[in-house]
C-alpha cells in the first residue's frame, strides 16, 4: 500500500508547500467576485429560457432566490473568515468534517466551475456571432465562436493578474452602461408594457395555477443560475491582502451589488419586449438582441453588443480563474491525478498554468460531449451542480454548529448562525430537487434528465478518482476552529 502523507494544517500553506501570492485588495475582489456573476451574463443569459417558463412574473422569482443565496453568503463569509485558503468550498468542508467529504466537495466546484465556464463562453459567442454577421448560427458556429471566447479567456488568465484586472475593470464599465444606463433608457423612452405584466405569465401557464401548476417552479429552476459566483471571493481568498477581514464583505457585497443590477435590468427589460406573448410562445430565438434592436435601432445595437461581449469574457476570465484555484488547491494536497503538474505555480506570476490551461481543454469536451443541446444541458448542470456544491459546506457548518464545535471568525452571526444556516440548507435541497426534477418530456432524454444523470456520473468518476488518490492524498488533521479563527489577519 502506498505511503501516507500525514501534517497537521495550519490557516496557511506549509513553508514547504507552493503559496500564491497576495496582488487582490478589497476593491479587485470585489471586482473579480462581480465579474465572475456578471449582471449582464447572470440575466441575458437566462432571460429567454425563464420568460418561456414563466412570463413576465419570473421577475418575482429573481427576489426569492436572491434572498436565499444572499443567506448562503452570510453563512459562506463566516467560514471564509476562518479559512482563507485557495478551493473556498474544498478547504471549508474538509477542515469542518474532514478530507473525504471535502475532496467531493471540491471535485463537484471543479465541474460545476468547468460547466458554467462552458456555458458563459458558448452564451458570450452569441454576441460575437451577431458582431461578425452571423445571424443564424448553426450549433457549431455557436460552438466555435464559444471556444474562441474560452481561448481569449485562458490567454488572459495565463498573462498575468494585471490583464485579468483589466478585463474585470472592463466588464464593470460593460455592466454599468449594457445593464444600468441602457436600463435607464428602456424604462424611461421604451416602456411597452405596463407594470401590470409582472403579475401575469402570459401563457406561459397553460391555464393552471402558476405556483401550482409548474410555471414558478421551472423558473425557479433558472432564476438560480443568476446568483451564483459571489464564493469566488473565498476561492481566491489566499491571493487577497488581509484576507479574514476582506475576503468576507467582498463576497456579500458583490451579491448585492449584482442581485440590484440583475433586479433592475431585467425589469427594464421585460417592460420593453415589444410583443411578450411571442416571446413566451416560443417565437423569439433570443429576446435581449430583438428587444434591444428594437429599441436602439441596428447602428447602435451592435456597439452595444461589442460591451455584453466584453461582459461574457471578462466573466469567463473570472469563472476560470476560480476554477483553476479549485484544482490547484487540490493538486497541492495531491488529491487528484497528475497533482505535481497541476499544482506547480509559474515563476514569474506565481500563477497555476497548467490548472488553467486543463480547465479550457476540459470545456472544449464538454462541447463535443453535449451534442446540439449544449447550451440548455449546461445551464441545467451548472445551477444543479452548484446547489449540490454548496450543500457540502453548508452541512458541515451545521453539524460543526449542533455538535458545539462553531467558533466564529473576524466575520460571525451570532445568534442567528444556525437558524440562517438551518435554513440555507432546506433552501439548496429543495431548489437542488426543483433543478434536478425532469418537465421537459419532449426534448431529448439527455436533456430532460441533465442534471441527475450529471450528478451521477460525476458522483461515479469521483469514488473511483477518490479511490485512487485517497492513500496518496496528505491527509490533515482536522483544523482547530478556536485556534484558526484566533488569527486576526494575514
Amino acid at each position: 500500500m502506498p505511503e501516507s502523507h500525514t501534517e497537521v494544517r495550519g490557516t496557511q500553506p506549509e513553508a514547504d508547500k507552493p503559496a500564491l501570492k497576495r496582488e487582490f485588495t478589497y476593491a479587485s475582489t470585489v471586482a473579480l467576485a462581480f465579474g465572475f456573476i456578471s449582471p449582464i451574463v447572470a440575466l441575458y443569459t437566462i432571460f429567454g429560457l425563464v420568460l418561456t417558463a414563466g412570463g413576465a412574473a419570473f421577475w418575482w422569482g429573481l427576489l426569492i432566490a436572491l434572498g436565499f443565496q444572499l443567506a448562503v453568503a452570510f453563512v459562506f463569509a463566516e467560514l471564509v473568515s476562518v479559512w482563507p485558503l485557495a478551493g473556498g468550498v474544498y478547504q471549508w468542508t474538509r477542515a469542518l468534517v474532514g478530507n473525504g467529504p471535502g475532496w467531493f466537495a471540491g471535485w463537484f466546484y471543479t465541474w460545476t466551475l468547468v460547466s458554467g465556464l462552458g456555458a458563459v463562453s458558448f452564451g458570450g459567442g452569441a454576441y460575437l456571432n451577431a458582431l461578425i454577421g452571423v445571424d443564424s448560427p448553426t450549433t457549431l458556429q455557436s460552438a466555435m465562436a464559444g471556444l474562441a471566447i474560452m481561448l481569449v479567456a485562458t490567454l488572459a488568465n495565463t498573462v498575468g493578474r494585471k490583464a485579468m484586472k483589466i478585463l474585470i475593470a472592463g466588464s464593470i464599465v460593460a455592466e454599468l452602461v449594457g445593464s444600468v444606463l441602457i436600463g435607464t433608457y428602456l424604462l424611461i423612452w421604451q416602456h411597452n408594457n405596463d407594470f401590470s405584466v409582472l403579475f401575469a405569465s402570459q401563457g406561459a401557464d397553460h391555464g393552471k395555477s402558476y405556483l401550482l401548476g409548474g410555471a414558478f417552479a421551472a423558473v425557479m429552476a433558472l432564476v438560480g443560475f443568476s446568483f451564483f459566483g459571489f464564493e469566488s471571493a473565498g476561492s481566491i481568498a489566499e491571493e487577497v491582502r488581509s484576507a479574514r477581514r476582506v475576503a468576507p464583505r467582498a463576497l456579500i457585497v458583490s451579491l448585492v451589488l449584482v442581485g440590484a443590477v440583475v433586479a433592475y435590468s431585467g425589469l427594464a427589460l421585460i417592460l420593453a419586449v415589444p410583443d411578450l406573448k411571442a416571446v413566451v410562445a416560443g417565437q423569439s430565438a433570443d429576446p435581449v438582441v430583438e428587444t434591444l434592436t428594437h429599441a436602439l435601432g441596428d447602428g447602435v445595437a451592435k456597439p452595444l453588443f461589442a460591451l455584453f461581449l466584453i461582459g461574457f469574457l471578462a466573466a469567463a476570465v473570472a469563472v476560470q480563474a476560480g476554477a483553476s484555484r479549485v484544482v490547484f488547491g487540490l493538486a497541492r494536497d495531491n488529491a487528484i491525478p497528475a497533482s505535481k503538474t497541476l499544482g506547480r505555480l509559474s515563476q514569474r506570476d506565481g500563477l497555476p498554468i497548467n490548472a488553467i490551461v486543463l480547465t479550457g481543454v476540459l470545456v472544449g469536451l464538454l462541447y463535443l460531449l453535449s451534442g446540439s443541446n449544449i447550451y440548455v444541458t449546461l445551464i441545467g448542470f451548472v445551477t444543479g451542480g452548484f446547489f449540490v456544491t454548496f450543500l457540502f459546506p453548508s452541512i458541515a457548518a451545521l453539524v460543526t454548529r449542533l455538535k458545539g464545535r462553531w467558533h466564529p471568525g473576524s466575520f460571525s452571526l451570532g445568534r442567528w448562525g444556525l437558524p440562517l444556516n438551518i435554513v440555507i440548507v432546506v433552501w439548496l435541497v429543495v431548489a437542488g430537487v426543483n433543478v434536478a426534477w425532469p418537465r421537459q418530456p419532449g426534448t431529448a432524454w439527455y436533456v430532460n434528465w441533465a442534471v441527475p444523470l450529471g450528478v451521477l456520473v460525476v458522483s461515479v468518476a469521483g469514488a473511483v478518482v477518490y479511490r485512487s488518490r485517497r492513500d496518496l492524498m496528505k491527509v490533515h488533521e482536522r483544523l482547530d476552529m478556536r485556534q484558526a479563527a484566533a488569527v486576526v489577519d494575514d
